[in-house]
């Protein structure tokens, strides 16, 4: 059986498209969050007051039942940026089938638990199971999804999420009150066995990072072939601090821990709080919890990513996106708990406040990848997920039990908790604002057809050489970034492509750039065939070499020169390579002699 290689399009798995991939990824996410929903429902979690479900069993403390909520979210936390890390040496989908093991493991010990810290540890496994499904699962959505519907991918992908959570509240009162709260667990374990079974049989894909040579090109051809021959191991520290120097990127992870920390507090709490406050019972409200949830995050994650993609799918449009649409939530959810004593009214507001915070919650994860370079993507997802857990849904369940103690008024309670989202509103407004860095512009394409091999393959919206689809300038403020060549099946009869001397059935295939997941071409440091000519004239357009058909030729487009998306130049240093040769100077094909190029060829058709 091959193993399958992201830059080659012919030992993909027969199993594998883009959807089906997307498709997997979703059912993991809904599993592991059905546990987190059946985990706060009332009917599992129970009452001590009433002695239901393991609080009850247990007889523990409001304070002990946050901790349990924070153990789950510690382990989830620390266990992240371990994934992370694994993935640069690891199969990203192995390591996936392992987190799913302990995840398995975390529930069938949960349901033997014998007293609170004996729940405290199975829940701390539990966690860190969790950790390599959420952690991974982004970089994997940014490397498939089509680039005009990035966003909505995200939406889709955390949609699964909000889905598990919601039903895990409908899961938990049903099974918890016709089985017992012990069962709600075992029956998580059956199911986590065999989608464990599935991720570490089948023919597996690999993420694009910095092991597999995927960097982008504006990095500097030396720092590609320096990164792709080398073990991250013991690098961890290096890439963090690069992490942590781009202002974006920490504002982004900054203003996303008061949100989630809401929205952890109200996915806990909020069951228990309607229940006080309305006098519902408990089944009712947890399947009020339940739909509204569900409701709200399927509005939510697909208009929110929706409307990012029509703003441009870019770093500073998710910005301004989230900012609003959180201010606007903390508007409503506080007039929901300050001003109505009507449960179906209430109900109905909070859910228009509940739509605007899970709007937020897609573009956030999908700055996290935008806004570094490719091989930091697995460390920025692991790093966001462990932020926003260290610093927002871990505290929040016990923060929000001792303020309920202090307070003893569940309304006030969720009023100065949800203060929390003005923080977070301003930090997404303040990082729309500062210079950024968007490296999905200098990514992305849509993958090739099917029928590349054949010939037929085409290159799709966002990923044409000429620079269409772009949709803002790289920097602020700044000029585009340069293209890199691109490879053409020549025409029998030579010339450039598309004049008048083409047939009508000519082939012409550009590659997509050298991030794409099925772009075809050599690894940095592989010796390559093809013979660039050195270019003395500076035309805009590029003229390949003759040869018979079938043939790959490489031509060049000039970088330096006019086009329709913009003029000027762009030093590669900015990326961490050595700067781009000056305008006028001889292309070669990388060769040591000549000097780093950031011209070099791809040609393994």
């Amino acid at each position: 059986m091959r193993k399958y290689d992201p830059t080659r399009h012919d030992t993909a798995p027969s199993w594998y498209t883009p959807v089906r991939l997307l498709a997997l990824l979703c059912v993991l996410n809904t599993a592991i969050y059905v546990d987190r929903g059946s985990f706060a429902s009332n009917s599992v979690n129970g009452n001590p007051k009433k002695s239901t479900g393991f609080q009850g069993e247990f007889h523990l403390t409001l304070i002990q039942d946050g901790i349990l909520a924070a153990a789950f979210m510690g382990g989830l936390t620390v266990a992240a940026i371990i994934f992370a890390e694994l993935s640069q040496r690891f199969n990203a989908m192995r390591l996936m089938g392992a987190g799913l093991f302990l995840w398995s493991l975390g529930c069938f010990g949960s349901g033997m638990a014998t007293g609170f810290y004996s729940l405290l540890s199975w829940r701390i496994v539990t966690g860190i199971g969790s950790a390599g499904i959420v952690t991974l699962a982004g970089p994997f959505i940014d490397d498939i999804a089509p680039v005009s519907a990035k966003t909505l991918w995200f939406g889709m992908l955390y949609l699964a999420q909000i889905v598990g959570l919601a039903g895990g509240y409908i899961y938990g009162g049903l099974v918890g009150t016709g089985l017992g709260w012990r069962y709600a667990f075992y029956i998580q374990a059956a199911v986590g066995v065999p989608l464990m079974l599935i991720m570490q049989t089948i023919p597996s894909v690999s993420l694009q990072t910095a092991h597999d040579g995927q960097l982008s090109p504006l990095e500097g051809q030396a720092k590609a072939e320096a990164r792709a021959g080398q073990s991250h191991a013991g690098n961890m520290m290096r890439d963090l601090v690069t992490l942590l120097s781009n202002p974006v990127i920490v504002l982004n992870l900054l203003a996303f821990c008061p949100l989630q920390a809401v929205l952890g507090a109200y996915a806990f709490w909020g069951p228990k709080a309607a229940m006080d406050l309305f006098q519902m019972p408990e089944q009712n409200v947890d399947l009020a919890f339940g739909v509204v949830t569900i409701g709200a995050a399927a509005m939510a994650c697909l208009l929110g990513a929706l409307a990012v993609d029509i703003m441009g799918s870019s770093v500073r449009s998710a910005m301004i996106f989230c900012g609003v649409s959180t201010l606007l939530a903390f508007v409503l959810v506080e007039c929901s708990f300050m001003l109505i004593s009507n449960f179906a009214l209430f109900i109905s507001i909070f859910a228009v406040g509940m739509i605007l915070l899970f709007a937020s919650v897609a573009p956030t994860s999908a700055v996290q990848v935008w806004a570094v370079p490719m091989y930091l993507r697995p460390l920025a997802s692991g790093l966001g997920n462990s932020l926003a857990h260290l610093l927002g849904d871990v505290p929040s369940p016990p923060l929000v039990a001792w303020l309920q103690r202090d307070q003893k008024d569940w309304r006030w309670t969720m009023v100065y908790g949800s203060f929390a989202l003005v923080l977070s509103g301003v930090l997404y407004l303040l990082a729309a604002v500062l210079r950024r860095t968007d490296y999905r512009l200098l990514r992305d394409t849509e993958p090739f057809d099917e029928t590349l091999e054949s010939g037929q393959g085409t290159q799709q919206q966002g990923g044409s050489s000429s620079g269409e689809g772009l949709q803002e300038p790289l920097l602020t403020g700044e000029d585009p970034p340069r293209r890199a060549p691109s490879l053409t099946l020549s025409p029998k009869r030579g010339g450039r492509p598309g004049s008048s001397s083409d047939g009508p059935d000519t082939p012409q295939l550009r590659s997509a750039p050298l991030s794409s997941p099925f772009s075809t071409g050599h690894r940095p440091g592989q010796a390559s065939n093809a013979q660039p000519e050195d270019k003395s004239n500076e035309d805009a357009e590029a003229t390949p070499r003759r040869g018979p058909v079938g043939d790959v030729q490489t031509h060049y487009i000039d970088l330096d020169s006019t086009s329709e998306y913009g003029s000027g130049t762009l030093s590669g240093s900015e990326y961490g390579g050595s700067p781009l040769p000056p305008r006028g100077s001889p292309r070669n094909s990388g060769s040591k002699e000549g000097g780093s190029s950031h011209l070099k060829p791809r040609n393994s058709l």
